[in-house]
């Protein structure tokens, strides 16, 4: 395995995305509750534009200038980073593709914390903007006897020009839903799980995605389009030195990559507080 030398030659971007890049994103929930942004600059700036209004007017008549209003969001990333020892006996006795399996060990750790922090109440110590920690979002309180709180959400949502994508719960809250039955007394659960979809339940039409991230006393119903998260795909870096654990026969990988969040209308957010 080249990879894990102590003087193999820099990966391609090809080979970080790849191993890195597309593992993370296929695990983090993070990815399918916001809109993810590569970039490669030092910060990501985002263009907010708030709409104009059209109007009737008469054949031939002036049309009003209602111009609209346009700002921006600077998202600056944060350094989210990973150290794995191995062991060279485990590496030696590895059936398969070790580079594969190395990298989806490591594209694990970092969705793992990569979730942990957007999904946070508060935003860590140098650490990305956490979802829980946006002030001015849309609010709601439910103790999941049934499903109405979603359909509010989404009816919130929609009462302030966005519209429902996700909805995130964690799994003592997948497990609350997922056993909801259609009246007392019933075996019917309320939900119906289907295997032709990517997520095994769904609330009027929305996916729910399960993360153990979340607290058990929030939901979330959001707009993901109007959540950011960038990835600076430009430093995104995978690398294995075999001298820093010599003295155990180790070798150690470490992978870094910058990401950040941005939140420019907590409208687009319902936070759901259960009881």
């Amino acid at each position: 395995m080249t990879l894990l030398t102590n003087n193999s030659k820099p990966l391609t971007p090809a080979e970080i995305t790849g191993l890195v890049i597309e593992p993370v994103l296929e695990r983090a929930v993070t990815a399918s509750a916001a809109n993810v942004i590569p970039f490669s600059t030092n910060e990501l700036r985002i263009p907010i534009v708030t709409d104009g209004s059209a109007a009737w007017v008469a054949e031939g008549a002036e049309i009003p200038v209602d111009e609209p209003v346009l700002f921006e969001v600077v998202l600056t990333p944060r350094k989210l980073a990973v150290l794995v020892p191995l062991s060279n006996e485990l590496i030696a006795d590895a059936n398969g593709d070790v580079t594969r399996r190395v990298g989806e060990a490591v594209a694990r750790a970092i969705a793992r914390k990569l979730d942990a922090a957007f999904f946070a109440a508060t935003t860590p110590v140098n650490g990305m903007k956490a979802l829980g920690a946006q002030t001015g979002t849309l609010t709601a309180t439910s103790d999941l006897v049934n499903l109405d709180v979603f359909v509010e959400a989404i009816s919130d949502l929609a009462a302030h020009g966005n519209q429902a994508s996700t909805i995130v719960v964690s799994p003592a809250t997948f497990k609350v839903l997922a056993t909801l039955k259609v009246s007392a007394g019933s075996n019917a659960g309320l939900l119906q799980p289907t295997a032709t979809l990517s997520t095994p339940l769904q609330i009027a039409g929305l996916p729910v995605v399960v993360t153990s991230a979340l607290a058990d006393d929030v939901a979330y119903v959001v707009d993901s389009s109007r959540i950011i998260v960038g990835l600076r795909t430009s430093d995104v870096q995978l690398a294995v030195d075999s001298s820093v654990y010599f003295s155990s026969d180790r070798a150690a990988l470490r992978a870094t990559l910058r990401v950040g969040s941005a939140f420019p209308d907590p409208t687009a957010i319902v936070r759901i507080t259960l009881t």
